[in-house]
Order: C-alpha cells, then sequence, then structure tokens
C-alpha cells in the first residue's frame, strides 16, 4: 500500500505525462491519422508486445484520448518503471524503462521459520517482473506469517541487488524479534466464577516458563475469537442464558514484549428448568419414548449443550426409525422474575429433501472415490442428519486430512440439497525413531515407517523393526481398506523376531509369521474379522539349570491357525474415550495342518462413565481359555500369563503356574480372568500439561498348566491389588508411572512389583 506522499508522487507524474500527451495532441490537426509507430528502451520486451498492449498501430485516428489510453494501458502492465509517448507529426514514439527481472529471491535471518514456508508465502518468484508495490504486499505477508506465529515485533526490510542485463537479487532482511505472549489475562464483570476459574476455561494462556513447549501464550487473534465461544458454552453450560462477552480488547505493552488481554462479561442471571417437555406431530411415534430422550428434567439447573444434544438424540432416533424428514425445533421461554425456563422440543416433520450432487474439493493427492467411500449418504437418498454427521466423523477418523467441513447448498430443484466436501490434506507419512523405558523390556529402540495413504489410495503400509533387552522385532504390514472397491478391507502381516524369556520362563523363542486378514462391517459399530495365521516357533534354552518341565518344550513347531472376532464399539472417542464402551471376542482354530492343535477363546469388555466434566469412571473385565484338541499338549509360546499392566502390581508373568524347582519357572495357563476398576481425574496442574491422575483397583489368575501337582504351583485363586498411577501426555512421548500394593497373592509363587513404569517418544 502507498502512503500519501508516494502517491503524490505518482499522481504528479501521471498527470505530467498526460499533460505532455495532450500538449502534443492538441498541437497535430485534426484529422491526422498515425503513420508510424516507434518504440525506445525495450531492451526484454518486444516491440510487438508493447505495440499490442498500447493499441497503437499505422492508419489509427491521432487523438488525445487514444494516446492517454495507451499510457495507461503500458502502465497497468506492470512491465515497466517509466513510460512516455510523444509524436512528432504523424509518428509515435514511445519511450520505455522496463522493471528489472528478480533473479532470486534471498532470506536472511530467518532462523524460527523455514525458507520453504517463506517461499510458500510470498508471490515474487525468481524470473518474475521486479515491482515496489508487489515487494511492499509480500513484505506484508511475511510480517504476517511471523506475527501468526506470535511475533509481533518481528521487523522486514526488502532490498534488491542490481544485475547486469537489467536483473535483481531481491533480499528480505528480517529481524524475528521475540515471542510476543500474554503477560496477563483480566475479566471484568464476572462474580459468580473467579479470574483463576474463568482462565482455565481458555485456550490462550499466560506466559510461564512450563509453557515453552506449547504456543497457547502466544497471541493469536483467531484463538482469542475461539476463547470467546468457550466463555459462552461455558455460562451457558452453568445456566446463565443471558450471558454474553462484551468485549475482548487487546493491548501490546509499549515495549511490544507482550499483550494485556481483557474480556468484558455480562453473566446475567441463572436460571433453572421449570417445565420441559416434548410436542411430536409425527404419526405412529410414541411421544413417550421420545421423551425419555430428554437429557434434562424439572429442577435441573439449565445447561445449553443439553439442548442441543437432546435435539441430536431425537432426530438420530427418528431417522434410525425411518423418519428421515424431521424438524426437531427445541422452543426456550426464560421467566427472569422467576430465573427459570421452559423447553419444549417441537418435533415435526420436515420438508422432504434428497441428496443431489455430491463433490469433493481440496483432495490433491487423495483419490476421489477414497473421500467419496466413507460418506453414509448417496446421491438420490434422503437427506439425513445422523448419517451426514457421521460421514464427516469417518472422514476425520482417517486422518487424512486437517480439515473436513461438509457445506450444504440449494440443488437444482426446491427438493435437492447439494453437499460440498472440503478437505484439506496434511502429511501421512511418518519416518520416525523412538526410544522409551519399560519394567520388563528396560531400553527400547524403534524404527517406523509408515503411510496411511499409500499412493492416495487410502492403504496403509507399515514397516517396524524393535529391539530391547529382551525382543528383536521386524514386522511388515498391509492394509487395503476397500479390497476389490468392496465395503470390508483386506491385509497381510509378516512378523520376524526373536524373544528371549530366560527370566521368566528360561527358553529363548524364534517365530516367524505370515497372516493374511479381512474384516467388514455388520453394522456401523459392529466389525467381524477372519484370519489365517501360519507360524513356525523354535524354542531352546542356553542355561544348564532350567527346569526340565520347560526342556520339554524345546524345538520346531508349525502352527497353522484360523482366527474370528467380533468387535463392538461404542466409544466417543479411540484414543481418549470418556464414555461408551468395547466389547471385543476372539477364537483361534490350530489344527488346519501344522503339528500344533488347539482351540482358544478370548472375551474383553471395556466401559467409560463421565462422573464429571473432567472425572472418568472406567472398568475393565477380560478372561479366556484354550481347549486341547485329541489330547495335544498346549505349548508355553501359546499359553496366557497375567502381570504388568494386566494386574498392576505384579510383574510381567508375575501371575502364573510356576514350577517347584528353585528356578521356579513361569509355565502359563490355558485359563485366565483379569478385572479392573480405575477412576482417572485431574491433579490440579494447568490442563496443557496433559498430567492425570487414577485410583485402581486389579484382580485376576490364571491357571491350568497340566503338569503334575507335585511338580507345579497351580493355583487359581484370585489375585488382587490397588494403587494409584500418574500419566502424562508429554510432547515428548506418553508417560504412565503406576504404583500398585498386592493385597491378596500366592507366597514363594508370585513375583510382585510395586512400580510399573512406561514412556515412549518419537524423535
Amino acid at each position: 500500500m502507498l502512503d500519501h506522499k508516494s502517491a503524490l508522487r505518482v499522481f504528479l507524474l501521471s498527470s505530467a505525462l498526460v499533460w505532455g500527451v495532450t500538449l502534443n495532441a492538441a498541437n497535430t490537426p485534426k484529422g491526422t491519422v498515425i503513420a508510424r509507430v516507434q518504440v525506445e528502451g525495450n531492451q526484454r520486451i518486444s516491440s510487438e508486445s508493447i505495440f499490442y498492449h498500447a493499441g497503437l498501430k499505422s492508419g489509427d485516428p491521432l487523438t488525445q484520448d487514444q494516446l492517454n489510453r495507451a499510457l495507461k494501458a503500458l502502465f497497468e502492465t506492470n512491465l515497466f518503471a517509466d513510460v512516455s509517448i510523444d509524436n512528432v507529426g504523424n509518428t509515435v514514439k514511445i519511450h520505455v524503462l522496463e522493471n528489472p527481472i528478480v533473479n532470486r529471491v534471498i532470506f536472511e535471518g530467518n532462523r524460527r521459520i523455514n525458507e520453504d514456508s517463506l517461499k510458500s508465502e510470498i508471490f515474487l518468484k525468481p524470473r518474475d517482473v521486479y515491482t515496489k508495490n508487489r515487494v511492499q504486499a509480500d513484505t506484508l505477508r511475511v510480517l504476517s506469517l511471523y506475527r501468526r506465529q506470535g511475533r509481533f515485533g518481528a521487523t522486514v526490510e526488502p532490498k534488491i541487488i542490481k544485475l547486469e542485463q537489467n536483473r535483481v537479487d531481491l533480499v528480505f532482511e528480517i529481524n524475528e524479534g521475540q515471542l510476543t505472549g500474554i503477560k496477563r489475562i483480566m475479566f471484568v464483570g464476572n462474580d459468580e466464577y473467579n479470574t483463576s476459574q474463568l482462565k482455565s476455561i481458555l485456550r490462550t494462556k499466560e506466559s510461564r516458563w512450563y509453557r515453552f513447549l506449547t504456543s497457547d501464550d502466544n497471541y493469536d487473534p483467531e484463538r482469542i475469537a475461539y476463547d470467546r465461544e468457550l466463555l459462552r458454552i461455558h455460562y451457558m453450560k452453568k445456566g446463565h442464558a443471558d450471558f454474553k462477552v462484551l468485549s475482548s480488547v487487546c493491548e501490546l505493552a509499549p515495549d511490544k514484549s507482550g499483550f494485556f488481554v481483557t474480556f468484558t462479561v455480562d453473566e446475567g442471571k441463572r436460571y433453572k428448568v421449570a417445565n420441559v417437555g416434548v410436542s411430536v406431530q409425527l404419526k405412529d411415534v410414541d411421544e413417550a419414548k421420545v421423551k425419555r430422550l430428554l437429557e434434562m428434567s424439572t429442577g435441573d439447573w439449565f445447561d445449553g449443550s443439553n439442548v442441543e444434544k437432546t435435539s441430536d438424540k431425537i432426530t438420530d432416533y427418528l431417522g434410525d426409525h425411518g423418519y428421515a424428514f424431521v424438524n426437531v425445533r427445541p422452543v426456550l421461554t426464560k421467566h427472569p422474575e422467576t430465573q427459570t425456563i421452559d423447553c419444549q422440543f417441537e418435533v415435526s416433520e420436515g420438508s422432504r429433501v434428497f441428496i443431489g450432487d455430491i463433490d469433493i474439493l481440496g483432495n490433491v493427492a487423495t483419490f476421489d472415490k477414497v473421500v467419496r467411500r466413507e460418506i453414509r449418504l448417496k446421491e438420490g437418498d434422503a437427506y439425513n442428519v445422523s448419517m451426514l454427521r457421521r460421514s464427516e466423523q469417518r472422514l476425520h477418523n482417517l486422518n487424512f486430512f486437517s480439515t473436513v467441513n461438509l457445506e450444504k447448498e440449494q440443488g437444482d430443484a426446491p427438493d435437492k440439497m447439494n453437499l460440498k466436501i472440503h478437505v484439506k490434506e496434511k502429511s501421512t507419512g511418518e519416518i520416525s525413531a523412538a526410544a522409551g523405558v519399560t519394567s520388563l523390556e528396560g531400553l527400547i529402540g524403534n524404527v517406523r515407517y509408515k503411510e496411511i495413504n499409500f499412493m492416495g489410495r487410502g492403504q496403509d503400509l507399515t514397516t517396524e523393526f524393535t529391539i530391547s533387552k529382551i525382543n528383536r522385532e521386524f514386522d511388515v504390514s498391509f492394509t487395503e481398506p476397500y479390497f476389490l472397491d468392496k465395503n470390508f478391507s483386506a491385509g497381510i502381516d509378516l512378523v520376524k523376531m526373536r524373544y528371549d524369556q530366560s527370566s521368566q520362563s528360561g527358553f529363548l523363542q524364534h517365530r516367524a509369521l505370515i497372516s493374511p486378514r479381512v474384516s467388514y462391517h455388520i453394522t456401523e459399530p459392529l466389525i467381524q474379522k477372519w484370519w489365517y495365521a501360519l507360524r513356525k516357533d523354535n524354542i531352546s534354552v542356553y542355561q544348564s539349570n532350567v527346569s526340565q518341565l520347560i526342556v520339554q518344550q524345546i524345538g520346531k513347531k508349525t502352527t497353522s491357525l484360523l482366527g474370528h472376532g467380533l468387535f463392538y464399539d461404542r466409544r466417543d472417542s479411540a484414543i481418549d474415550p470418556t464414555s461408551g464402551y468395547l466389547l471385543t471376542l476372539t477364537n483361534e482354530y490350530a489344527g488346519i495342518g501344522g503339528q500344533v492343535k488347539f482351540l482358544k477363546h478370548q472375551a474383553e469388555a471395556k466401559g467409560y462413565i463421565p462422573l464429571s466434566e473432567k472425572v472418568v469412571f472406567s472398568l475393565r473385565t477380560s478372561g479366556g481359555m484354550i481347549q486341547m484338541i485329541d489330547k495335544n499338549p498346549v505349548r508355553i509360546t501359546d499359553r496366557f500369563f497375567v502381570g504388568g499392566e494386566t494386574l498392576r502390581g505384579f510383574e510381567y508373568f508375575g501371575v502364573t503356574p510356576r514350577d517347584k524347582t528353585a528356578v521356579a519357572e513361569a509355565m502359563g495357563g490355558r485359563y485366565f480372568y483379569t478385572g479392573s476398576a480405575e477412576m482417572s481425574f485431574p491433579v490440579g496442574l494447568p490442563n496443557e500439561l496433559g498430567v492425570k491422575g487414577c485410583l485402581f483397583t486389579d484382580v485376576g489368575s490364571v491357571w491350568k498348566s497340566d503338569q503334575p501337582e507335585n511338580l507345579v504351583n497351580d493355583s487359581k485363586k484370585m489375585r488382587a491389588s490397588v494403587g494409584f498411577g500418574i500419566a502424562w501426555t508429554s510432547p515428548l512421548g506418553p508417560l504412565r508411572l503406576d504404583f500398585a500394593k498386592a493385597l491378596r497373592y500366592e507366597k514363594n509363587v508370585d513375583k510382585r512389583q510395586a512400580v510399573l513404569f512406561s514412556f515412549r517418544t518419537t524423535l
């Protein structure tokens, strides 16, 4: 943007040029035509191109307007630093001074933002025409990029280095300055909630030393706008139906060291629910069943989020019962004098709307069909809110896109609705090196390559190598989520491993495995899986004092098995669930060829109950059994062991039948069960640190080693423990530390462990 002095110079220059044209044209007799057009001063741009832009040619009338238009047209090309037009008689001479060509764009002083990011932000590129306006615009873009990263003290000064042949190197000299943080957050008008309570709600945080790994304490105008919405949601959930954010003022300190942010709020009165009801205007719908879906009742404090939850639940319920066209309208009637609200949900038949065109926008690398197959609605289907919401969730779950936005617009008919799916792709490939430590394996090293959108086809390819004190393993996995363009997934796993169990059971295990698999949805939450595994296990010992029961296991065996699983997932999140449940049932039959025969069954159930916004109670139970076939003994590598994460307070392999010799080797069993109850909660530290505490109690047992009682301690008595733990989702990786005390255990048999520690990070 030009300042007023620059604008004045341009105006005077243009006026002088036009005035010069006017004088020359005025001295030319009327009716004169152009006999010849000449160009002077051009080095790079051809005369023919200048003739074309000027619009002047022999035979045209020579008039003042004609020359003025030519002058303006040549300036508008941005190819010239200066242009003048003169005429001598009926000869027109065009004098030009060409703008230079950009040879290179160079950034100096940038340490926090790499050069590729800066180059992608500006418009000027090598071989572009240099103009001051373009440089000034790009300077502002670079400054804007630094400000988005919280560096409001950054300065950018463009300079040019002149080269031969009218070329220049463009240099942006950058002084990045310091991060402009949030010095203080203040509130005006808050009576119900103190400043510290409201600060905990905001995404923006005050600058503190421990926030060096986050950017939440940097000033971001978009984040401030989001904080206004977070405040509104908080107050609405607490019953303040009249709440307003009157203003959010951000003032930069005079030394540009940080911002002072002030939110002025009007809390309004707090309301309770007086009357709540449902009015259903649909045939054959039981109003009493719909009323059970209400998330509020008389006497409750009004919660704005429950209004939306109720509307969604009613819409989903009726949609599942065949009512695709439903309009749920919450009617809220406030009574300020009694500080109560009447909530009435009016349910009526909506306009019949069908899906028209579905367009996918923004997918550059990802194939169109990869996005389209996740959409639960097809062109011509009846519009369904729950199916549309599920489609958006499935696209998010792909983890291919940083943003997913479903936009609805009017179709080519009143009953048609078009969908535009806007996606923004993100990097889906990962090459990582990880290090960690666990109580069982000690130090762990891991190298992995993973691509979850291989070749843009939505395929998953993973190769991984892990090494630790007791384990060396190489895995390759490939998954095609829509095999042969059908709605079922197919994949294969290859595993090569060496597992040293000498400290628990006195043997060394080598395994090679190949396992193809398929899975498909029976219903949306219910998945069925099938797999076949062909594996070769070699058990060996290298210690002289190993139990004879283990020595009997030495040798190579081939296992050929068919597996089946059912997975019913109703959790709100697969990563950090706070509500819902997951049910799992798996069966494996070994004996389709090979030398090993058994039938294995396992079941697990996990449930999550939110006790408050940040406190979650969870229950987990699991159990399994292995049946022998034709009296074939079950090898130790196929048996169950309990301990560690499955039964805290005991070592890995700590609860198991053991031989009665001095070495007390772990033998494993054919039956097991475990159970756990846990409550997780915040520990009072800032939320962005991601630290949670938990209290838990675990129970479990494993038994039936199929060995004589005089040789093995084999008890199915229940073991139990209690404890507490700390979980930290650190920027370097998840860390978990549990302290447990075994309350019930078998003396001289079980191996207890008071501390369980695990940590992994990606470098």
